[in-house]
């Protein structure tokens, strides 16, 4: 299993999003942390090994 990592630049984020959007994200992030390969996309270039999602 993967490990999404937050910092606080992140969690003020996640703290801005609106209450109908939180759970959401929380259930992408969930996702990308047991399959990051079926859950997301992977990034390129010098984030090279690391994976994205879209939620919305």
């Amino acid at each position: 299993m993967a490990r999404v990592p937050w910092n606080r630049q992140g969690i003020r984020h996640f703290d801005a999003l609106s209450p109908r959007l939180k759970e959401p994200v929380l259930n992408a992030l969930t996702d990308l942390e047991i399959d990051p390969q079926g859950a997301g996309k992977p990034l390129l270039g010098r984030l090279n090994g690391l994976w994205f999602a879209r939620v919305g």
